[in-house]
């Protein structure tokens, strides 16, 4: 019911500057026929601005995860032209893929040590440097994963996080 009022409000507005729009083949068209399709051209606008839904950074799924890359240190400091380092390229392969059914010992083993570790209750478990800030007008910050691990000291949730 209230988006018919928003539209019959819109057309007292707009009705002097939308009589003819233009057509096709001589035909005139209503400004109304073309804002059919606004919300389906936002949802498209977004999913492709979102990177198609993965809830990662750009970049995050260039590389399959390797455990000998994401340990050797060049893994962080070897950045491409868009400042993406090998970590951030692997980073869609290692959470839906390689991390889901791990368990606490196993986790350090594929990822080598972590830079700090939290227990008992603190906000997270493992964290990992991935490399400089993405998807940031300056990324002056730097981005990390954070891991948490379930009662049952398997993986259960990751996040991205900038500081």
């Amino acid at each position: 019911m209230a988006p018919n009022i928003v539209m019959k409000l819109a057309a007292i507005h707009i009705a002097p500057y939308s009589q003819q729009v233009g057509g096709h083949r001589g035909q005139s068209v209503n400004f109304f026929h073309y804002m059919k399709w606004l919300p389906v051209v936002t949802v498209l606008v977004l999913m492709q601005g979102c990177g198609g839904g993965s809830g990662l950074p750009r970049g995050s799924n260039v590389l399959v995860f390797d455990s000998a890359l994401w340990q050797s240190e060049e893994s962080v400091v070897d950045f491409d032209e868009d400042l993406i380092s090998s970590r951030q390229k692997m980073l869609d392969d290692l959470v839906r893929h390689v991390l889901p059914g791990k368990c606490g010992d196993e986790i350090p083993l594929l990822l080598g040590a972590p830079v700090d570790i939290r227990r008992a209750g603190k906000s997270y478990d493992f964290i990992y440097y991935m490399g400089p800030q993405r998807d940031s007008f300056f990324p002056v910050d730097s981005e990390w994963l954070l891991i948490w691990l379930g009662e049952d000291g398997c993986f259960e949730r990751y996040e991205i996080y900038t500081d």
